[in-house]
């Protein structure tokens, strides 16, 4: 499936308009409906503070010195920076559509429709003590926008 626009934020954009379209009148549904939006709106967050795909291979020698930044800064209540913010969002909204395939294929009766770049990635946050930070992940931003693609045309089919 090709993008279903020219910038990864326009892709963002419009899904949360398709996404908002929908009616959802059951516990399941409107379950459904809440998960993307909150992937939606991590992956939106991830962009406008302009995610880079090498935080998917962090730099070993740095990693520390920036994990001390940022618990210095939620120790003094202060902000994060938006580089270590951006990668936080982008592991949020893989989490979510990672759940939400598993929710959706629950709820439909179906197999996981999602590639595994995604779910492996989510699996690797959940199971491995180095969580991808030794080796990184072969996922990508782009491969991130396209599972939100593939979910919210299973998401329509699910939630009328």
């Amino acid at each position: 499936m090709a993008a279903i626009s020219s910038s990864p934020i326009g892709t963002v954009q419009t899904l949360a308009k398709r996404v908002g379209l929908l009616t959802p009148t059951t516990p399941e549904q409107i379950a459904l409906v809440a998960f993307m939006a909150g992937a939606l709106y991590a992956l939106h967050r991830s962009l406008q503070l302009r995610f880079d795909d090498s935080r998917m291979t962090p730099d070993l020698a740095k990693t520390p010195a920036e994990l001390q930044e940022v618990l210095r800064a939620v120790g003094a209540t202060a902000p994060v920076s938006e580089a270590w913010l951006s990668g936080f969002y982008v592991d949020s909204a893989m989490m979510r559509l990672s759940a939400l395939d598993e929710r959706l294929s629950k709820h439909l009766g179906t197999k996981r429709i999602l590639s595994p770049l995604v779910p492996d990635a989510v699996n690797s946050m959940k199971h491995d003590v180095d969580a991808g930070i030794g080796a990184g992940w072969p996922v990508r931003l782009a491969d991130t926008l396209f599972a939100a693609e593939q979910l919210c045309e299973c998401l329509q089919r699910a939630v009328p």
